[in-house]
């Protein structure tokens, strides 16, 4: 069975997707290899996400996330002005669509939906 080690999002918007990617909860870091450019990038659960410049093409792609604090992530979002094209899903339970600054699907689901979903209020 393959695993997925590694990908790379090449974008027009390198510091503007850092910001945004951070705001969800990414934690970015800048790094440069040799001659190479200035990139960010970070390990998620084993897999390498790293954002390069490129003035050529850019990627397409549909990220999902999950997070206990979507509050906090909605919070910093806004603080950052990403929200222009957020649709939340019942705010503050199942999670958040939007569209980062290269127009790339992300989703963010409340990993506490579930949780909260599942109590029996019986017991």
């Amino acid at each position: 069975m393959a695993r997925l080690l590694s990908m790379v999002v090449y974008t027009r918007q390198l510091s503007r997707m850092r910001d945004f990617y951070k705001a969800i909860g990414l934690d970015l870091i800048e790094e440069k290899h040799g001659d190479g450019p200035q990139h960010f990038s970070c390990k998620m659960n084993n897999v390498l996400i790293e954002f390069y410049p490129s003035e050529q093409y850019q990627s397409r792609y549909r990220f999902e996330f999950g997070t206990k604090e979507l509050g906090m992530v909605i919070k910093r979002l806004i603080l950052g002005s990403f929200t222009q094209s957020a649709q939340v899903s019942d705010f503050e339970k199942r999670g958040l669509h939007i569209v980062d600054p290269d127009g790339n699907t992300v989703i963010i689901n409340n990993l506490l939906f579930d949780q909260q979903a599942c109590k029996n209020p019986s017991k």
